[in-house]
């Protein structure tokens, strides 16, 4: 019998389609991304989802979803090269080029004003690796975004010219 864990997860983004990348949610200072294979019998899980899973690990291969209960249905899209970008996203975007930072977020917000969902922009250093490509696939640590928590995001040193 292969051993297991239990924990709570961020699903990251869809691998292939039976895998998805799981993160640790309860990992204090460690951010590894997992890849999980995900049975046809399990719950519907989307990237963004908060996840209580059990995990068994095989002796090779990716880890293996034993059970999962969704906590928060919480949805990640990731979007490259998007044209007409709304508002919101082009004054993200100029408020780092001012700054001369290469990442930059905003609050997102229905027509009542309540909280909806998040925006963040960022740069591709010159001669650097491609931060969208390592955000979607776990590369990138994208906390605290992905995980609602106060640590320091490990963003690479990128600057707008």
């Amino acid at each position: 019998m292969d051993p297991t864990t239990n924990g709570e997860y961020r699903v990251l983004s869809r691998r292939t389609e039976t895998d998805l990348v799981f993160v640790d949610r309860s990992a204090d200072e460690s951010y590894d991304p997992v890849t999980v294979t995900v049975p046809e019998s399990a719950p519907t899980l989307r990237p963004g989802y908060a996840v209580d899973a059990t995990l068994s690990w095989p002796g090779s291969g990716p880890a293996e979803l034993v059970d999962a209960d969704v906590r928060r249905r919480t949805r990640f899209e990731f979007l490259d090269d998007v044209t007409g970008l709304f508002e919101a996203a082009r004054e993200t975007w100029r408020e780092a080029s001012a700054a001369g930072d290469g990442v930059n977020s905003r609050v997102t917000r229905n027509t009542d004003g309540d909280p909806n969902g998040a925006l963040y922009v960022f740069a591709n250093p010159p001669g650097g690796p491609d931060v969208f490509e390592e955000l979607q696939s776990g590369t990138l640590p994208s906390n605290p975004s992905s995980n609602g928590s106060t640590r320091t995001t490990a963003w690479p040193n990128a600057r707008c010219s």
